[in-house]
């Protein structure tokens, strides 16, 4: 095979880098005349980056239709297709392209990667059963196989599978998906041993942590730590200067980064901000790393002065970006979720650099100054399990927006049942619509002990991932080896809006919080539909958040100091239903009133103070305090 063209390892350096304008000029040059179809291929993959989808569409065409027979270019056309949207076009490409080339695994591999993506599992499944046996053994295959079958629900093949193709990254993914989160979390203990390099196995280890009961917080403080290495090794030196002015204070340019700026629970606690900050202080960027987007996306997109979207969300691209935009203040809200740009952040693109929001721990990187908490969810002395500056923005680091559209409030079912709120206790029902995941061992015991305390009580679940049979047997199968009865449980299936997703409250009495990781969307909804929250407090910020918004309310006494404690409270709110009505009765004396009344809802006094939190980040970055070595260009 003979070498690529300078010009092409040349612009593939360049999009690497994060270069892809310089890149596309390299590329366009070439492309006037008669160019080797690769051109096109990267053409494509950078339009793409960019957010240029149709463009993106016509390079991959413009390169598949030069080299028909190049599986490269058929599954870059495919991918491109796909990314536009344009999933049937995308998916005839891939058949088309496995006919032709029948024992090629990148094909295969491309096709049920995008079937999953479709949550069309079974087909994905069903191709590689009919692919030759050397290509359905091949790594790739292997790996995607291992995924769709957790995500059905077949989590012993999967497990058996991974184990035999000596693939241990896909083993703690099955763990979790069976529940079996302190499992998982072993392997992964294990695996970042084994390869202290490798950031995906890090960042999963130190997100799952959180989910364990009695973690030691030394542990959960290294593993983010050793996510910080692994990232600062691969990504090299982080800026040390930026085209800002040292100004105290002159209106700072914001940079807000998120795989979240889209339909997602979290838009709820950051409208607030968006829709209420000072624009005299300060000039906002959105930086949206989701590929795609959405009616929430352009309301978002509406209340700042500038967007940006990544598609691909290329690291150094997304860096570059920003630099180049000269954010002064560069704010994350996605620590170790899903589609995190962390690594982007580990080459500091502002001077100041914030989390918030999006997860409930450090981040591990030494390039992040600030982390936003309060008093309750990180009292004094909870500095030493961060590597960031804790800045604490009391009453509440959480600002929630009320809920337009919300269903009316309805008595609580105990009192609606025996028609006047004054029949006992018998028929309570407790709920929780918390991820799962949530619900460990310890947060299970204590539900059993509540619901033993409080004779003919049930317990309502309810969670859109409780969406298939097999996800909804296997909490029943946790619930039983727990020692609670299946048979006072009911399980919600999903609602088809979010309106009536807020309307299955009228099923519960009392809310029941998880530990060691709190709800909070979780726990705003429920308020707001009337239903009072019992939490436990523990001894780190997701085991504290549910205690900050319950004291913000004005619900101090609904937060437990032990299990034995949370089971009394619980208990007693069982034998209290006039108090459970009051607080679902429309008007003044309304648990909806109490929310709209405290600082949890109120935008415009919470977006003060978030601003004078960056302010002052910004001040000791000036002084010099906080920041790495900073010169004036």
């Amino acid at each position: 095979m003979s070498a690529p063209a300078p010009y092409l390892v040349q612009a593939a350096a360049m999009m690497e880098d994060g270069r892809f304008e310089e890149a596309q000029q390299v590329l366009l040059r070439q492309a006037r005349g008669k160019a080797h179809p690769h051109t096109y291929y990267l053409l494509a993959i950078g339009c793409e980056a960019l957010g240029q989808l149709e463009q993106a569409v016509y390079y991959a065409q413009k390169g598949a239709a030069a080299d028909p027979h190049d599986p490269m270019l058929a599954i870059g056309l495919a991918q491109r297709l796909f990314t536009a949207d344009r999933t049937k076009e995308a998916m005839a490409q891939l058949k088309a392209s496995a006919a032709e080339h029948p024992s090629d695994p990148s094909i295969l591999s491309a096709s049920i990667a995008m079937l999953a993506k479709m949550d069309r599992e079974e087909e994905a499944l069903a191709l590689v059963d009919s692919a030759p046996p050397g290509v359905q053994n091949a790594p790739a295959i292997v790996a995607v196989r291992v995924m769709a079958l957790t995500k059905i629900g077949r989590v012993d093949e999967a497990l058996a599978l991974a184990r035999a193709a000596g693939d241990p990254h896909a083993n703690p993914s099955a763990l979790l998906a069976w529940g079996r989160t302190e499992e998982a979390v072993g392997d992964l203990r294990v695996l970042c041993a084994k390869h202290p390099g490798n950031e995906s196995i890090w960042t999963a280890y130190a997100a799952r942590l959180n989910y364990v009961d009695g973690a030691p917080l030394e542990e959960v403080l290294r593993a983010h730590i050793g996510y910080g290495a692994a990232v600062r090794t691969r990504m090299g030196p982080a800026h040390t200067s930026w085209d800002v002015t040292p100004d105290p204070e002159r209106k700072l340019r914001i940079g807000i980064v998120s795989f979240d700026l889209r339909s997602h629970a979290l838009v709820s606690f950051l409208a607030p901000l968006l829709e209420n900050y000072d624009r005299k202080e300060w000039h906002v960027t959105g930086y949206s790393v989701y590929p795609r987007q959405d009616a929430v996306t352009a309301r978002l997109r509406s209340l700042v002065e500038q967007w940006r979207w990544f598609p691909t969300a290329h690291t150094k691209l997304l860096a570059r970006r920003m630099y180049a935009d000269r954010i002064d203040v560069a704010i994350e809200l996605s620590g170790h979720t899903k589609g995190h740009k962390l690594d982007a952040m580990q080459l500091r693109p502002a001077p100041v650099q914030v989390t918030y929001l999006g997860y409930p721990n450090t981040t591990g990187l030494d390039t992040i100054d600030l982390r936003i908490v309060d008093s309750i969810t990180d009292p004094p002395g909870s500095e030493k399990w961060a590597t960031e500056k804790l800045a604490r923005i009391d009453p509440c680091f959480l600002c929630f927006k009320p809920i337009e559209g919300a269903p009316e409030l309805d008595p609580p079912p105990m009192s609606a049942a025996d028609g006047s709120g004054k029949g006992g206790v018998t028929g309570v029902r407790f709920g929780s619509f918390n991820l799962p995941m949530k619900i460990s061992p310890g947060t299970l015991a204590m539900w059993g002990r509540t619901l033993d305390a409080v004779p003919g009580s049930t317990l309502v679940l309810k969670h859109a991932v409780l969406d298939k049979e097999w996800t909804r047997e296997q909490l029943r199968m946790r619930l039983g080896q727990a020692g609670i009865d299946p048979g006072r449980v009911t399980i919600l299936p999903p609602a088809p809006s979010y309106a009536e997703h807020l309307g299955s409250y009228a099923k519960v009495d009392i809310a029941l919080d998880t530990y060691p990781y709190h709800g909070t969307t979780t726990t705003c909804e429920a308020m707001w539909m009337g239903v009072p929250v019992v939490t436990l407090l523990g001894d780190r910020h997701p085991a504290r958040v549910g205690a900050s918004l319950l004291t913000v309310v004005g619900l101090k006494d609904f937060v437990a100091k032990d299990a034995a404690d949370f089971v009394r409270i619980a208990a007693g709110l069982a034998a209290n239903p006039d108090r459970l009505k009051a607080w679902r009765t429309p008007g003044p004396g309304s648990l909806r009133r109490a929310m709209m009344d405290s600082p949890l809802c109120d935008g415009p006094a919470f977006a003060g103070r978030f601003q004078r939190a960056v302010r002052e980040a910004w001040h000791a970055w000036c002084a010099g305090a906080i920041g790495s070595e900073r010169s004036d260009r």
